[in-house]
């Protein structure tokens, strides 16, 4: 009967794991998606997205037809967007047909794009290499000779250049002046600057005058997560990741950190439950992996963190990471050959880490290898290992 009661207590909290995975409506089969185009099979990216209907769907399946140079297809998928999405579909017609040297076309597509709100800056436009195709052409010159920006579009588009330049006072400058209805921009950059300065505090409370402005500004929300996460403000952080999952859930990055987030604020069944996920879409994947056998290693799960660890260094041998994974994992249960064997590959990597150099004492004193710990800590406390110290001091010195 005791035993029957736990399991049905495992089953609930498993079950309320995984309706949470399903509040947020994750789209799995995109994410997928994603992980084939990266592998470069397009096929399969097309064919498992076949079920999906919404516009992030059709614009992806639209740019997979293009890098097959399937134009016809890629030009009726993007005429059927022009109800629910009319800019994605007037660029991607202008993009499209770029990619056909078709100028006359790709230019008229263009000009419904900049008919309506928001449109991309030049420079990352310019990037699409399709436009390459036809910025020679008289029509590509004439359209760009009319202004195709406003006054404060212009301004804010210098001040990012500047800032992804490192010319934060220039920067500054250009942005003291007020920026009418896009203040929001004004502020989420004034927060870019402080935040690549590392002024975490001043770039919080300018984020958040960004969002008070346009409260689901994806930017700046995922600005002010990396503010948070500096700050070690996880709580906070995990409030701010679960609104960007919500508004944003077809950016996977969302769905990495918030297992991330999880893992800092102890819930590691939670971590676990959607870090998963995450490995389910993007298989080996080396960060979601290290981040997977940490929280095992956290849940005392030593076993499988250590499958997961093995995995690891399956694949990549060359992070000291990955080493001192699986190393502290055989520390923690005390096999301290196995331990020291990783800590020593570790080492050889990167001699200067102060904590390996400890535990390799360690390591050498559990093995009854007195002289060669007592050398081990001596370099760990040469690099200000106090406990190394203490250990030397304790075991070594005139002895």
């Amino acid at each position: 009967m005791f035993y029957k009661k736990i399991l049905n207590i495992v089953f609930f909290f498993t079950a309320i794991i995984n309706l949470q995975a399903q509040d947020f409506n994750l789209p799995v089969n995109y994410y997928k998606a994603e992980y084939y185009l990266s592998r470069n099979l397009l096929d399969s990216a097309f064919l498992i997205l076949n079920d999906c209907s919404d516009d992030r769907c059709i614009e992806f399946k639209i740019e997979i037809l293009i890098s097959q140079s399937n134009y016809s297809e890629a030009i009726n998928l993007s005429k059927q967007l022009i109800k629910t999405n009319p800019a994605s579909s007037n660029f991607k017609l202008a993009k499209i047909y770029a990619c056909l040297s078709f100028a006359d076309e790709s230019v008229e597509y263009l000009k419904k794009y900049f008919e309506l709100k928001d449109p991309l800056p030049y420079s990352q436009i310019i990037r699409e290499n399709c436009f390459e195709q036809i910025s020679r052409t008289s029509e590509w010159r004439n359209f760009w000779q009319n202004i195709r920006y406003n006054n404060y579009y212009e301004k804010l588009f210098e001040s990012e250049y500047l800032i992804n330049t490192g010319n934060y006072d220039d920067a500054k400058k250009l942005l003291s002046e007020n920026f009418g209805s896009y203040q929001y921009l004004k502020f989420y950059q004034l927060s870019l600057i402080d935040y690549q300065k590392n002024e975490f505090s001043s770039a919080y409370k300018q984020i958040n005058q960004s969002l008070s402005i346009k409260k689901n500004y994806i930017p700046a929300l995922m600005l002010k997560y990396e503010i948070e996460f500096h700050l070690n403000d996880f709580q906070n952080a995990l409030k701010t990741k679960e609104q960007l999952l919500k508004i944003d859930k077809y950016n996977s990055i969302h769905l990495y950190d918030y297992a991330e987030i999880n893992y800092k604020t102890k819930e590691y069944s939670k971590a676990l439950n959607f870090i998963n996920i995450f490995i389910k879409c993007f298989p080996k994947n080396e960060n979601a992996l290290f981040l997977k056998a940490q929280i095992l290693e956290a849940k005392e799960d030593y076993k499988n963190a250590l499958i997961v660890a093995n995995e690891l260094l399956n694949i990549n041998t060359s992070k000291t990471e990955y080493f001192n994974l699986r190393a502290n994992i055989y520390y923690s249960l005390s096999i301290w050959d196995f331990a020291l064997k990783d800590f020593t590959m570790s080492l050889d990597i990167d001699p200067y880490d102060a904590e390996i150099w400890k535990k390799t004492g360690d390591c050498y004193f559990n093995m009854n290898f007195k002289e060669k710990a007592c050398y081990a800590w001596r370099r760990a406390a040469s690099m200000k290992n106090n406990e190394a110290g203490r250990m030397y001091f304790k075991e070594c010195e005139g002895r």
